[in-house]
């Protein structure tokens, strides 16, 4: 992932979509790894189209989880010291990039909602523009409370006279 930074804009969070919530994906591609493994005998017993069978198993089982880890990498909201970035990668084709910077940001709210996220502690962050032109939304984020956090902090201390820049600010490195 490369941003195009200012020169003195350091990021401060990176979050990205929280792991477990891609437990049906991980456990599909357990189910396509495993499986011919258990059949394994009874596949190359069969000749050519069980190994073919088991082949495509496995290579199924590879894109899936390849295509996950690329989705997972791809889309992040980035919050820097002059500015919150929404990379939205929906396909290997098409790529969404929305920043706002931290003056235009009017509200940060989070929501977590359903049996699961209330569980796990995930949910959706929302920010706010002035005039409501852009709203920023990042769904799946675990602590969804403290990224809310580490952003009002952020403005308040963009807010505040220029005495210390990094008070209060939780660093990349911290989490």
């Amino acid at each position: 992932m490369r941003l195009n930074l200012l020169e003195n804009e350091k990021i401060i969070l990176v979050i990205r979509r929280y792991g477990l919530t891609y437990f049906w994906q991980g456990f599909l591609i357990f189910i396509l790894i495993i499986a011919p493994f258990f059949f394994m005998f009874w596949l190359f017993s069969h000749g050519w189209w069980g190994i073919l069978l088991f082949s495509a198993s496995l290579a199924l089982a590879l894109l899936l989880l390849i295509r996950a880890l690329y989705f997972w990498h791809r889309n992040a909201f980035v919050i820097t010291n002059q500015k919150v970035i929404d990379i939205y990668q929906v396909g290997s084709l098409e790529k969404t990039v929305t920043e706002v910077h931290l003056d235009k940001i009017h509200n940060v709210s989070y929501k977590i909602k359903g049996l699961f996220p209330t569980i796990f502690h995930y949910g959706k962050i929302k920010i706010q523009t002035v005039g409501g032109e852009v709203d920023l939304e990042f769904d799946r984020v675990k602590n969804p409370a403290k990224v809310q956090e580490v952003v009002s902090a952020v403005l308040q201390n963009r807010q505040q006279p220029k005495n210390d820049s990094s008070a209060g600010i939780v660093s990349v490195e911290e989490k």
